[in-house]
């Protein structure tokens, strides 16, 4: 969760991290904070309410998986043609590195 709040703008807006902050809360304050909603039954009750609101909006909570994706420049890889067909355009294609969050 730490390296996320680091590495992932959408999950700093979604804890209401201020970007300019510098210091996010590290494993053992997240831990700390999991544990005391555990200590006290709040962990059951924040999902019932989150999936309540969900629900309200006609959402479904699935999983899934966070992908963050990079526009990079990329050569043309040469192409076999015909010799009559000339090869158009000779700007390079854009290729997509994705890395999983």
């Amino acid at each position: 969760m730490e390296e996320g709040l680091h590495d992932v703008p959408q999950y700093r807006d979604f804890a209401r991290l201020d970007t300019s902050m510098t210091r996010i809360p590290d494993q053992f304050t997240i831990l700390r904070s999991w544990h005391r909603l555990e200590e006290h039954s709040q962990g059951a009750k924040i999902l019932n309410c989150v999936n309540t609101q969900l629900a309200h909006a006609g959402l479904l909570l699935k999983t899934g998986m966070v992908v963050e994706a990079t526009l990079i420049a990329a050569p043309v890889p040469p192409r076999t043609a015909p010799a009559n067909v000339a090869l158009r355009g000779t700007e390079p294609r854009r290729a997509i590195s994705c890395t999983a969050v």
